[in-house]
């Protein structure tokens, strides 16, 4: 892939599972140590090359959001292997804050972590090093003001979001959705994490906009979301988030001013190597004798 130089990588959800968002597109094939990436395509959009997966998708099938993990890690690798820098994703989001309407746009700012995942990074091993990422800015700042820009300029409002991340696959009680609403959460999905740790890891600038596509359990009425309703909203919205990845492509900086390729470097707290090295130029204990 001589001179392909991708300014984003798209990462698909609710509304864009297919690639004919792109003004032309080819599949790629790409194996990495933590597996093949399945449904992912290099493509043009206005001339810039883009990055495309299809995520969710594994065989022909839909993938439980369980299982998801092993390919968002194997994904985030490539996108990294490829030259991307700035990755994007687009999915549908439960509403919990009342303020929000079925179709409307959000923006990650901040997320609570409610999976049980112990696999949330690249370093789990006994031999790798030990890593804790910082997350104080859980979303890239510089990425997430050029979506501002880029919804802004086709008249498409992107209200603020803190996203309840859940493991599923099932769907929450109305319980566990009053405790996330007491807690900030303005909604409810599955699927933005372990996927952002990846993309931090990997020093990538990460952006997630999510579309209310249901309202949460027991949120402006009694009983559970409909298929129909979230099908409904699925095809209300699919124009808006082709013409919104669209003008994102444009909004991007070239050049980063973010941390994000650095935050490994400040989160490094030792290597086996350095902890080695520490413990045999250390005095021995008196016990030890």
């Amino acid at each position: 892939m001589d001179n392909f130089k991708p300014v984003l990588g798209i990462l698909g959800g609710l509304a864009l599972y297919e690639p004919d968002f792109m003004d032309s597109w080819e599949p790629i094939h790409v194996d990495t140590p933590y597996g093949k990436v399945q449904y992912l395509y290099k493509g043009k959009i206005d001339g810039k090359d883009v990055l495309f997966w299809r995520r969710w998708f594994w065989n022909g099938e839909i993938c439980p959001p369980t299982a998801l993990y092993k390919m968002q890690r194997a994904a985030m690798y490539a996108f990294k292997q490829l030259g991307c820098q700035h990755v994007v994703v687009h999915d549908g989001a439960g509403s919990i804050n009342p303020d929000y309407e079925l179709g409307d746009f959000v923006l990650l700012e901040d997320f609570i972590d409610f999976t049980a995942k112990n696999y949330q990074s690249y370093f789990t091993e006994l031999d790798d090093p030990c890593i804790n990422t910082i997350f104080d800015t859980p979303f890239c700042a510089e990425s997430n003001q050029a979506a501002v820009e880029a919804a802004k300029s086709i008249g498409i409002p992107l209200k603020s979001c803190v996203l309840a991340v859940t493991e599923g696959p099932r769907f929450e009680t109305p319980a566990e959705i009053r405790f996330f609403a007491q807690i900030g959460a303005d909604a409810v999905a599955q699927g933005v994490l372990p996927e952002a740790v990846f993309a931090r890891e990997m020093g990538l600038c990460y952006t997630a906009i999510y579309s209310v596509c249901n309202y949460a359990t027991g949120v402006k009425r009694s009983g559970d979301w409909n298929l129909q309703e979230m099908s409904a909203a699925e095809y209300d919205i699919m124009d808006k988030v082709h013409r919104l990845i669209r003008a994102l492509v444009h909004y991007m900086p070239e050049t980063r001013t973010c941390n994000c390729a650095h935050y490994n470097e400040d989160s490094l707290l030792c290597t086996r190597l350095a902890l080695k090295n520490k413990l045999l130029s250390r005095e021995p204990e008196p016990w030890e004798d």
